[in-house]
């Protein structure tokens, strides 16, 4: 831990003790080269199930600008989750640093390439164990509700600024593609590697026969559903080789940077006073990003943070909503005319979304429990315990995304 943090073991709250890094930074923010700090307060920004990766806390700064005016600023200051079985499940040492490189290096890449803003706070410094953030909270962006879902306007907006950041990539290759090819071929997040899919894989094995069992304890429809667990059984059954190929990425051309964890607690929504419908989203933690298919972020997203009434009758309108969007935000960012700009099709979109397919009922099975788990009472392993009401919950969410695969015919069997 750099000594510029000390962990108060009775708060549980880490001490930023550099008041150099906090001038430095304030005088940057505020163009006032003589402004003066006169007290820094940190307090935990996050509560139980918010955020599984890191802690979040929250730095106020109370300082004096050159004409003596009182001034506050506020940031959010992550730091890395020191948890022994965190960082051996989730490598969090390496997705720490890919995080920290996507806010320094990656986003104002695709904003200065794209001409465009991506959906996220603004990065004012990180490290091997800290980054901070612009505090979201100060210009009133809140969290949805990331066990109900979210409604229709909720997700058409994620899906709009999801566009854009995907669109930023397809700008990215068009503008400096021997610089992004380059990156990408030296791009090496650590949830991709063979190792990664390696450790996972007893996890995700467990994982799928925990909820094929819970499923099977209950009724349920027989005949369509023996055919989604054949298929789930024969998936653990490739074991690391089956991680590894959800992590292989689309034809060069469609390649893009995915945000890799698009769920409920990682967006942040502004609200229009009056109405009270969302008007802006930022989206939160970078660890994830990595070259991929925008159909991973998509299927992530739709069926682990959308309303599931919303998402049953509006799947369609949802992705086609998306991919005129990625065409909106290309056009905006490329040469009208280039050839480029109408290159990824609906066609080859939908056949992606069928490659892809299975990432997103995967998913669904591992981290539904996290998202439906009662943080006052709940334990995260539910499914083996005596959580009878979040079983249920789980259950009725799982059998729900079920059916949504096999009425599209997503189940395929040999």
């Amino acid at each position: 831990m750099p000594e510029r943090l000390d962990l108060d073991v009775e708060t549980g709250v880490y001490k930023l003790n550099d008041r150099h890094l906090l001038t430095r930074l304030l005088k940057k923010d505020t163009n006032d080269p003589n402004i003066k700090i006169e007290n820094v307060e940190i307090s935990k920004a996050s509560k139980s199930g918010d955020n599984y990766m890191s802690q979040i806390q929250r730095v106020k700064i109370a300082a004096v600008s050159s004409d003596g005016t009182l001034v506050n600023k506020f940031f959010i200051m992550k730091v890395e989750d020191q948890a022994d079985e965190k960082k051996s499940l989730l490598n969090t040492d390496k997705v720490w640093a890919n995080e920290e490189f996507v806010y320094d290096s990656i986003i104002p890449r695709l904003e200065e390439l794209s001409n465009s803003s991506i959906a996220s706070p603004k990065y004012y410094y990180g490290d091997d164990k800290m980054i901070l953030l612009e505090d979201l909270d100060e210009s009133g962006h809140r969290m949805g509700d990331r066990a109900k879902g979210l409604n229709l306007d909720h997700t058409l907006l994620v899906m709009d600024k999801l566009a854009q950041f995907h669109a930023a990539s397809f700008a990215y290759r068009y503008k400096n593609r021997p610089e992004f090819e380059k990156l990408m071929f030296y791009y090496n997040h650590p949830w991709s590697s063979s190792e990664n899919a390696i450790s996972m894989a007893p996890y995700i094995r467990k994982s799928i026969l925990d909820a094929i069992d819970l499923v099977k304890a209950h009724k349920y429809p027989e005949d369509a559903y023996e055919s989604v667990f054949k298929v789930l059984r024969d998936f653990i059954e490739k074991e690391d080789k089956a991680i590894v190929q959800f992590e292989m990425c689309p034809e060069e051309d469609s390649v893009v940077f995915v945000h890799g964890d698009l769920w409920g607690n990682n967006i942040m929504f502004l609200y229009d006073n009056e109405t009270s419908t969302p008007i802006d989203a930022k989206f939160l933690d970078f660890q994830g990003t990595r070259p991929g298919s925008v159909c991973k972020d998509l299927l992530y997203f739709i069926f682990l943070s959308v309303e599931p009434s919303v998402r049953t009758e509006n799947f369609d309108k949802i992705i086609e909503f998306y991919h005129s969007k990625l065409g909106e935000h290309m056009r905006q960012c490329l040469p009208s005319k280039d050839p480029y700009v109408n290159a990824f099709t609906y066609e080859k979109f939908l056949n992606q979304f069928l490659q892809y397919k299975l990432y997103g009922l995967v998913n669904a099975i591992i981290l539904l429990p996290m998202i439906v788990l009662d943080t006052k009472t709940g334990t995260y392993d539910f499914l083996n315990s005596n959580g009878a009401n979040q079983q249920l919950i789980y259950r009725e969410r799982l059998c729900g995304i079920i059916d949504e695969y096999l009425k599209r015919g997503w189940i395929d069997i040999d």
